[in-house]
């Protein structure tokens, strides 16, 4: 005899994302809350801020992870300082300027 065709699996209906009984009388505490406001103290982005300056922030910032991965927190501090410099245009700490390949 041939083999059988494979099966499909058989999926239940999603649950309805407010269920009625849950919430006695309509009230869904989840859609009651403000979205959180951003923190204070940030400084603003500086208007020369651009899209090769946000690339080059997120490369030190993921340098600064993979530094982490090896507990290597002088050069993770490194990296976020000059990650927070080009985001904030300041000129980077004494020392730090250059791509990264030195954080590698």
């Amino acid at each position: 005899p041939p083999p059988a065709p494979p099966s499909t699996p058989s999926y239940a209906a999603a649950p309805s994302p407010h269920p009625q009984s849950a919430y006695p009388g309509g009230y869904d505490p989840r859609g009651h809350y403000p979205p959180p406001a951003p923190p204070r103290n940030l400084t603003p982005l500086a208007d020369s801020v651009n899209i090769g300056h946000i690339a080059e922030a997120q490369k030190f910032a993921k340098f600064a992870v993979s530094a982490l991965g090896f507990e290597d927190v002088s050069t993770a501090i490194d990296n976020l300082q000059k990650a927070l410099a080009l985001l904030t245009g300041q000129s980077p700490p004494r020392g730090l300027g250059g791509t990264g390949a030195d954080a590698c």
